[in-house]
């Protein structure tokens, strides 16, 4: 049960209990003013008729409450899934789906607030096919930038729906404006020629926004506790309705028949609360896996108290950078005094040092009606270390900007090279082997030849590890950071080979920074900042001021560096430092790992404004590697490099 339910079941039974006592109170005045209206009554005879009533209200109650559904049971988080990571577009599906509303008002006010981003992707996507700005509020109050009607209303003050459409989806219960948001996305959609779509029209079943059942975060987040389950509200109910209505028809049979469940509810009462003592010994298959490696974990649990466990649900802390691809975490078991039983999963390791938190234990009594909510900490391995696994074949292109460093980017300046450049006159003292003899016997004169120069390369890559940034497409796909961090070890390596002096840095709350250096005593100092550092693997609570950031950046960056940033680009602030560094006069590169999906109307509205987010990149002559799902970056720099060469 959510906050929001139980704030709402409270706010009800509140309103419940302000009725009764208001005519309570109603009543008493009325009789204080003329007692005559009073009527006269036996007190016994009123409470052998009271008790059962009442008896019977809370019965009927009870009874409807549990075949409503409401249940009083433990959420634990969804450790099985990466609980840095999230999935663009949730917050759009939540508010079409209305999960994140307060009541009718705080929904209208919700879908308002999915109106005013749309009309801004609306307004970007109308400039990119031609329509003038001064032209874009009349095209979009007219309706003339759809052929869907219901989508155009959208935008619009008033209703595209008929009477008979309006009628049926009062009967439907659906809701009118989220049928227009629906329709809205679909079309913009339809606009910058987005088709590919899992969610397909806007009337079909999938279109339909929902939200992932459970919620995904860390067990430090779940406090200690002992709380009543409600298990035995339904045997409460039946014998609190068996012994009303025995005691109203004076049926001894129904009062014994109710008496029966009375034994079930002393035994809450009169049983301990659970309080089992109990081991929990950790062993892990490889502490230090190569990167996409799968690992298998084993959990053993011990009852080494004197008491026995009843009912005991285990959750093993599953770092929170980590994701679950077999077996589960959970464990359900019931454990004599000096009983054992134990479990295995698997975890698919990501680059970076994990730490395994605290498990979870829910423990309940022999009845079920009480558990105790606690941390249990466990022994053996703690820790799992991955590191960089480069595989020295991969690079992104560099510009022609370059330090006086020998290496082996080619300029267009003519001197010592392999690569001609071009033929000058001899001057006294160039070197022999550089005159062009063929020239001289051909009866020419002396003339030097020149080739293009190689020089090194400064390149620092710029990680973003801004909170926003920590995304992924589904639950359970790699993250864009954790395809970042792969990709860097590859590009790092590879520049370092080529001879060029290489850095690497983060765009986050927490610090990170590792200047242009080159040989493989540098490399060692990457991988182990690629390894160690927190910012890569779990982000920062802190808050990100970009101005601050972009100012500690350029104190470090070497007047000849060139940057290649290495982001999703999830949302506008990325874009915006990613041209501010290339007007700075850092040529820049960006490297953005697709983290959007299709698959509903939210995830859509994601994808649409990362497309226009490279767009704009483009449009500063930013260079970009639009690097797409389940594909290699190699294939994603050579589709960038004919785009450059265009």
């Amino acid at each position: 049960m959510s906050e929001r339910e139980a704030t709402e079941r409270l706010s009800g039974s509140t309103l419940g209990l302000i009725v009764v006592g208001s005519l309570a109170v109603v009543l008493a005045i009325v009789f204080i003013y003329d007692p005559g209206l009073a009527p006269a009554f036996d007190p016994v005879l009123l409470l052998a008729y009271l008790m059962p009533l009442v008896g019977i209200g809370a019965a009927l109650s009870l009874s409807v409450n549990y075949l409503r559904g409401e249940r009083s049971e433990f959420d634990p988080p969804l450790v099985e899934y990466r609980s840095t990571v999230s999935v663009p577009g949730t917050s759009v599906d939540a508010d079409l789906a209305g999960t994140t509303a307060d009541g009718p008002l705080g929904r209208y006010k919700r879908i308002s607030s999915v109106r005013k981003r749309l009309r801004t992707v609306l307004d970007s996507v109308l400039t990119r096919t031609a329509v003038a700005p001064e032209d874009r509020v009349a095209t979009v109050e007219s309706g003339g930038w759809t052929d869907d009607r219901i989508a155009a209303g959208f935008f619009q003050s008033s209703t595209p729906f008929s009477r008979s459409e309006r009628l049926r989806m009062r009967l439907t219960g659906e809701h009118a404006l989220v049928t227009q948001a629906r329709h809205a996305i679909d079309a913009i959609a339809d606009r910058l020629g987005v088709t590919d779509r899992d969610w397909g029209g806007p009337e079909q079943a999938g279109a339909r926004s929902t939200v992932d059942e459970g919620w995904v975060g860390r067990l430090s987040e779940v406090d200690s506790q002992i709380r009543e389950t409600g298990r035995l509200r339904i045997v409460t109910a039946l014998t609190l309705l068996a012994v009303g209505i025995g005691v109203l028809l004076d049926a001894g049979t129904l009062v014994l028949a109710g008496v029966v469940g009375l034994g079930p509810l002393a035994l809450r009462y009169v049983g301990s609360t659970p309080t089992p003592q109990l081991e929990i010994e950790r062993t892990i298959d490889d502490t230090e896996p190569d990167p996409n490696g799968r690992v298998r974990v084993t959990v053993t649990i011990t009852n080494v108290g004197d008491r026995m466990g009843f009912d005991l649900r285990y959750l093993d802390g599953v770092p929170p950078g980590l994701t679950v691809v077999e077996g589960s975490p959970r464990h359900g078991t019931a454990l004599q005094p000096g009983a054992s039983t134990r479990f295995a999963y698997v975890v698919e390791a990501e680059r970076g040092e994990h730490a395994f938190e605290e498990g979870l234990l829910v423990s309940r009594d022999a009845s079920g009606t009480v558990e105790g909510v606690g941390h249990l900490g466990a022994s053996g391995e703690m820790r799992l270390r991955c590191e960089p696994k480069p595989t020295g074949d991969l690079s992104v292109p560099v510009r022609a900007k370059t330090s006086p460093n020998v290496g082996r980017v080619v300029t267009d300046v003519g001197g010592s090279g392999l690569e001609f450049h071009s033929i000058r006159e001899y001057r006294p003292g160039d070197p022999l082997k550089r005159i062009d003899w063929n020239r001289v016997a051909r009866g020419g004169e002396l003339a030097t030849m020149q080739f293009r120069e190689e020089h090194a390369a400064t390149v620092v890559l710029l990680l973003d590890a801004r909170s926003d940034a920590f995304v992924a497409p589904e639950r359970d796909a790699p993250s864009a950071i954790e395809r970042s961090l792969g990709a860097i070890a590859d590009v790092f390596h590879s520049r370092l080979d080529s001879d060029d002096r290489v850095g690497l840095g983060a765009l986050g709350a927490a610090d990170c920074w590792l200047a242009p250096g080159a040989g493989h005593g540098h490399w060692a100092l990457a991988k182990r900042l690629l390894t160690t550092e927190s910012a890569f693997t779990e982000g920062s609570d802190e808050t990100f001021y970009p101005v601050l950031a972009m100012g500690r950046l350029r104190k470090r960056l070497p007047k000849n560096a060139q940057l290649v940033l290495f982001s999703p680009l999830a949302d506008d602030t990325a874009v915006s430092m990613a041209r501010r560094l290339h007007a700075y006069g850092y040529p820049m590169t960006v490297v953005a790992p697709d983290a959007t999906a299709t698959a509903t109307p939210g995830q859509t509205v994601a994808h649409l404004e990362r497309r226009l987010r490279l767009s704009r990149l483009r449009d500063a002559d930013v260079r970009v590697i639009d690097w797409r799902r389940s594909e290699p970056l190699g294939i994603a720099i050579n589709r960038a490099q004919r785009r450059w060469s265009r």
